[in-house]
């Protein structure tokens, strides 16, 4: 964290529970100036998984919580963002098979315990989501690429209810 003048204030590293490669992806700071750090984490046997990390506006590590994907490939945010009522939700990528990654969703409470999370494929071809925003509804609607062919790539936007999200 860095002061108005470009001092450094506090630094810290962080790492996954297999000693391997690890990298933050995004930040987010809420009023109280607590971070959100979303970072992806070399899990034990499970390739990468999206960790995020908790720290006071003082730098103390608050908690710390990993999500890995429902096929045990490699997971890797983009983004992350707070809604109204402070839960936590990341972004990014899920592997459904080695070469097929898809849009993941996420979300979390205040305390790191992941409540549910959502995967999005559009032609079965890859897909990864890179931004997060809520409507006025506090839904989450995420954007990102999705490939129509190996070749061929768009935009997709998806919005999610949070009343009847799953697990998927």
């Amino acid at each position: 964290k860095y002061g108005p003048t470009g001092a450094v204030l506090w630094q810290h590293t962080f790492a996954g529970g297999a000693g391997g490669q690890d990298y933050g992806a995004a930040v987010k700071a809420d009023a109280s100036g607590n971070c959100f750090v979303a970072a992806a984490v070399t899990g034990v046997g499970t390739d990468f998984d999206i960790a995020v990390l908790k720290y006071s506006a003082n730098g103390t590590l608050l908690w710390s919580s990993t999500w890995n994907g429902p096929n045990n490939l490699a997971d890797a945010p983009s983004c992350v963002s707070l809604d109204a009522s402070g839960n936590i939700f990341v972004a990014g990528g899920t592997f459904a098979t080695e070469a097929n990654p898809n849009y993941a969703l996420v979300k979390m409470n205040a305390s790191g315990t992941v409540i549910w999370s959502a995967s999005y494929d559009y032609a079965g071809f890859a897909d990864v989501a890179t931004g997060i925003e809520f409507d006025l509804a506090n839904n989450p609607v995420i954007t990102g690429g999705s490939a129509t062919s190996i070749n061929a790539w768009d935009y997709a936007t998806v919005k999610y209810n949070i009343d009847q999200a799953v697990n998927s």
